[in-house]
């Protein structure tokens, strides 16, 4: 009996999944791998994560020359696997370069290949499906990559990220794109054009997309006016998510270790099912309504998670916060790539989403860290 061919997005989430369990597996514990060198590990930590985000602007320069997608998914996890064997020589400045570019390399690639391997109508469940493999590699790999930097050392840590990154390169020669879809999704012409908006049903108060079914042109300031306010909703959630996780540190100081464990897990287990569930009813909820209703669920979590105290209280605010900021992230990642016509188009918002995901996570950071001095 023939095998099933596996379904590319399957394929996709589980190249993601790899490689950011490569990345989560580095960085909660970086403090420990990096603390043999000259340069102080924040420092170097800093200069990874501007090296994640810099990086991503040239990639949209560039993808004309890595078509098709895969190319720069599979560059980005080759480079990640050379970044964990470089990253304990000549004071890790190398492994450093090679890591955070390759980590930057591919969630903008990634997060297009996975709009870019489905028709149209199955964008917002292979968006979905993408977002809650990355929540899930990063719930495996920080703790994995925690244990073994302790139990066996930087070593360890490193071996698992190589061996994750290689898996998510090899995972990448499995997944078959049906013909004729890519050129659908990426194309630069009209015809390109008119199959997303003829996919585009979750959204149906969006006056500007309906128009432009209808054939009349449609000025820039709509869209751009839409793509501002999605991306600062996509920012807030993110800054209240990295805000919640920023905080175990401190609860650390008050609260009992499996406190602070289980909240952790929490929260980012809430993301992965609040992308996941957003994929199942955002072709039946408008995206104006869902990421609203999300926000508010956000902001009274946040509030609880800030002013409550003793264990129930902080697991129920840390699931409202995470399952709340994943609904969020994923309806904006999907509104955006819905209205993304072309390669470039579809590159832009890729590194938008993933560019403000990174400053939200540096913005709630930095928000505790004021916090907690105050």
């Amino acid at each position: 009996m023939r095998r099933a061919p596996l379904r590319p997005e399957v394929g996709v989430a589980f190249t993601a999944a790899a490689a950011f369990a490569c990345f989560f597996g580095v960085y909660p514990s970086a403090a420990l791998i990096l603390s043999s060198g000259s340069v102080a590990p924040g420092t170097l930590v800093a200069v990874l994560m501007a090296v994640v985000v810099l990086i991503q602007p040239v990639i949209v320069w560039a993808g004309r020359w890595l078509t098709p997608r895969v190319r720069a998914v599979r560059l980005g996890l080759a480079l990640m696997v050379a970044g964990a064997v470089a990253l304990p020589w000549l004071d890790h400045w190398p492994g450093i370069v090679l890591f955070g570019a390759g980590f930057g390399v591919f969630v903008i690639s990634c997060t297009s290949w996975a709009k870019e391997v489905v028709a149209p109508e199955r964008i917002a469940p292979a968006l979905a499906l993408f977002g809650f493999a990355n929540a899930v590699g990063g719930l495996i790999g920080g703790p994995l990559g925690m244990l073994l930097v302790t139990q066996v050392g930087p070593g360890g840590t490193l071996t698992m990220a190589g061996i994750a990154s290689g898996l998510g390169l090899a995972a990448t020669t499995l997944v078959r794109v049906p013909a004729g879809t890519a050129e659908l999704q990426v194309g630069s012409g009209h015809d390109a054009g008119e199959a997303l908006q003829a996919a585009d049903v979750g959204d149906t108060d969006d006056a500007a997309s309906s128009t432009e079914r209808r054939g009349r042109p449609v000025s820039r300031s709509p869209l751009l006016w839409l793509s501002s306010v999605a991306l600062t909703g996509h920012l807030i959630a993110v800054t209240c998510y990295a805000v919640a996780l920023s905080s175990m540190s401190v609860l650390a100081l008050t609260s009992a270790a499996w406190v602070v464990v289980l909240a952790t897990a929490t929260t980012q287990f809430s993301v992965a099912l609040g992308r996941l569930a957003t994929g199942a009813v955002i072709d039946h909820v408008s995206a104006r309504v869902l990421a609203g209703a999300a926000l508010a669920v956000l902001a009274v979590g946040s509030a609880w998670f800030m002013v409550g105290s003793g264990p129930a209280t902080v697991m129920i605010a840390a699931a409202l916060i995470g399952a709340a900021s994943g609904i969020v992230q994923t309806t904006v990642l999907t509104v955006l790539m819905r209205r993304a016509h072309t390669r470039l188009q579809t590159d832009r918002m890729s590194a938008a989403w993933n560019i403000i995901f990174d400053v939200g996570l540096g913005l709630g950071a930095a928000l505790v860290s004021v916090l907690t001095l105050a």
